[in-house]
């Protein structure tokens, strides 16, 4: 009798023992679902094209430089509106050009941004920040990553700090290749370019300012295309965070 019942309680102590470590990686299982559906909801979208019907987006990376002042006569005369995606410091430092600031991030360095660890990428995207609200009062919403390089880590890094996309493009230009097109074949090939197409320029370059756009704007503008910004992806692009400007 003695030993049915220490057999019983053997066997009832290995079903409690099991019990438990079934309701364990359950928990543990819920956990890990529960954490995923967590980084899934803090991560941005990505967009690609532009939005708006009958429409190109003409975007800028890489500034601010020596040239931003030029562009913006260039675009004001053409009394279209583009968007600037800036660096803190890659062809000029960002405080040095507060009269061109725009808002939009781009990173700091210029980095290969999917080849960061997280602290890495918060850091590339905080000093943009921290420049843009000392200086116009800003935290940008929107980022394009260079070289158009991004992984999940940086949707979720992204999400963490509130921002409301990430920005691609269609189409590039092609004028920062280390060899580019002429002036003249890059013109020809915007006019392959389909509509709603979000087309990648750098404002560093000195013939895309003073040819490409000059010559492509109006004739797309001759056949009843508008250019848009990416304020038309979501209502703000920005939140303001002072009304006052630095400089």
């Amino acid at each position: 009798m003695n030993r049915i019942l220490t057999q019983l309680s053997k066997a009832l102590s290995l079903s409690i023992s099991i019990n438990l470590l079934v309701s364990l990686l359950s928990l543990r299982s819920n956990s890990i679902s529960i954490k995923k559906i967590t980084r899934a909801a803090s991560s941005v979208p990505t967009f690609t094209s532009c939005t708006v019907p009958n429409s190109f987006a003409l975007t800028f990376d890489d500034g601010p430089g020596s040239l931003c002042n030029e562009l913006d006569e260039a675009l004001n005369q053409l009394n279209i509106q583009a968007t600037f995606f800036l660096n803190g410091k890659n062809f000029g430092c960002i405080y040095d050009h507060a009269e061109c600031l725009k808002r939009s991030n781009h990173g700091w360095d210029h980095n290969h941004m999917n080849q960061l660890n997280a602290q890495e990428m918060h850091l590339q995207l905080s000093k943009v920040e921290d420049a843009m609200i000392k200086i116009l009062g800003v935290k940008p919403l929107y980022f394009r990553p260079p070289y158009g390089e991004y992984n999940d880590l940086l949707l979720q890094v992204l999400g963490e700090r509130g921002y409301k996309g990430l920005i691609l493009w269609t189409n590039d230009s092609g004028d920062s290749m280390a060899v580019p097109p002429s002036p003249q074949e890059i013109i020809e090939l915007y006019k392959t370019f389909k509509v709603q197409s979000n087309i990648l320029n750098h404002e560093t370059k000195d013939f895309t300012i003073k040819q490409v756009v000059p010559s492509i704007v109006p004739a797309l503008k001759s056949k009843g295309y508008h250019f848009i910004p990416v304020e038309y992806i979501h209502i703000y692009i920005y939140i303001i965070l002072s009304k006052q400007k630095f400089f």
